[in-house]
């Protein structure tokens, strides 16, 4: 009996073996932050280890970055503000640690999002090989990792390069682009399935009508902040306001400065998505009236021949 188990193991372990070595090594490139695609290869081409394959737009973290920035600046204002009246005694010791825990913690923040801009928006090949599919081309939004019932959040895949001439893989031809939004929302879509399709031509919108009143806020929200900022400073100036109070005023009118910013570029740049390329409608997922999440495929098209 023993020696029957001690087979079976044996042959499960061949098993997995022989399936591990027959395996291609491909990788699916996925990316770590919400945005629109740029792709820089294209279906079917050889890619050398390191090779740029796209990125990702950062306009949002940009916006977030500025506040980061923000934050710091207040923050050390408050912490140098604090260290000083500690010294007579007009605030303890607690609070001049809260006050460096708090620029501490928004320096962290500002170099997050550096990291974010500089490392996390750009994806490079893993090692030789060939792109042997393209999920989301130039104009697709991606999600940031979160499930994604289509495929598993990649934006491509990289087959390497001795699996892909030693098993002679094809390339699934003609190229089919799965467009899906950078915001979650209702989509207005402006194409039929099977239609023909140009590039560039408007496939579909996300209503805006949430935002634009989202909008209206933070204008009303900034237009308050400004005159309270410039009340507030030239209070400062006669020394007729605290320099606490003016530094209030400044770090919220910077911040609703970069709120409406980032309203205004969900409404004009992340609510309408196009034909990456000449093709026609070969599915569509979410028609006018449906509500769509970031990442999650509104339609198909398939490249013209």
């Amino acid at each position: 009996m023993k020696k029957l188990i001690l087979f079976i193991c044996i042959c499960f372990i061949a098993i997995g073996l022989y399936a591990s070595e027959n395996k291609p090594a491909v990788a699916r490139i996925s990316s770590y932050i919400e945005g629109i695609v740029d792709m820089k290869v294209s279906l079917g081409q050889h890619v050398k280890k390191g090779q740029f394959l796209f990125k990702v737009s950062t306009n949002g973290i940009q916006i977030t970055k500025e506040k980061c920035k923000n934050n710091v600046w207040y923050y050390k204002e408050e912490y140098e503000r604090v260290k000083k009246l500690s010294k007579n005694h007009s605030k303890s010791v607690e609070n001049v640690q809260e006050a460096k825990y708090n620029l501490e913690n928004a320096i962290g923040n500002l170099k997050m999002q550096d990291l974010l801009i500089d490392k996390w928006s750009k994806y490079h090949a893993p090692f030789d090989g060939v792109v042997t599919k393209i999920y989301n081309y130039s104009g697709s939004g991606v999600s940031n990792g979160s499930d994604n019932s289509d495929n598993n959040n990649a934006v491509l895949e990289v087959t390497k390069l001795e699996d892909y001439k030693k098993r002679k893989i094809k390339v699934e031809k003609p190229p089919v682009a799965q467009v899906a939004p950078m915001v979650d929302g209702i989509v207005e879509l402006k194409v039929a399935l099977a239609e023909k399709v140009k590039k560039g031509q408007l496939l579909f919108k996300i209503s805006t009508a949430y935002r634009e009143i989202t909008k209206a806020q933070q204008k009303a929200n900034l237009e308050y902040n400004k005159a309270r900022y410039e009340r507030t400073k030239q209070l400062y100036k006669q020394n007729n306001e605290s320099l606490k109070y003016y530094q209030t005023a400044v770090f919220d009118y910077k911040n609703a400065v970069q709120d409406l910013k980032g309203t205004e570029l969900l409404i004009n740049r992340r609510s309408s998505y196009c034909a990456p390329f000449d093709g026609i409608i070969t599915d569509i997922i979410h028609y006018t009236g449906s509500n769509v999440f970031v990442g999650h495929k509104v339609l198909e098209v398939t490249k013209s021949q």
